[in-house]
């Protein structure tokens, strides 16, 4: 008697019921992942949003930028989501001992957006030096 070649009944069922098994898991995996792919591109735009904003800070000159508090929110749309911005100007404490001027200033920015209510945050800073 000769056994024929091929897959019985009960190989087939065991891989389908692994390949299903493996199928659910992924479909599970697939929304956390988009969520987070979101929540990066969330961040970078607001990283964008911070490095414009200190950049265009840095370009007026060192003596020129004014020690200030936080400034008024300034709304950015980006991606039909709605980022506010603030920033800061500070100055630190280390001063040239010939002119007793500031060495340096901190321009810190923070930006909040409102996904489905829940709010988010990011915040940078920057130093610019004299």
């Amino acid at each position: 008697m000769s056994r024929r070649s091929g897959f019985s009944l009960s190989e087939v069922l065991v891989s389908l019921l692994i390949l299903s098994l493996v199928s659910v898991l992924m479909v599970g995996v697939i929304p956390s992942s988009i969520f987070g792919l979101r929540q990066a591109q969330h961040r970078q735009a607001a990283l964008q949003l911070c490095q414009t904003t200190s950049a265009g800070l840095r370009s007026v000159g060192f003596d020129q930028l004014a020690v200030s508090d936080w400034s008024p929110d300034k709304t950015y749309q980006v991606d039909s989501l709605d980022y506010t911005i603030q920033y800061r100007i500070s100055e630190l404490a280390e001063q040239d001992p010939t002119s007793h001027k500031p060495l340096a200033k901190l321009i810190e920015c923070r930006v909040r957006w409102f996904i489905q209510h829940r709010p988010s945050r990011y915040e940078y800073a920057t130093l610019v030096l004299r």
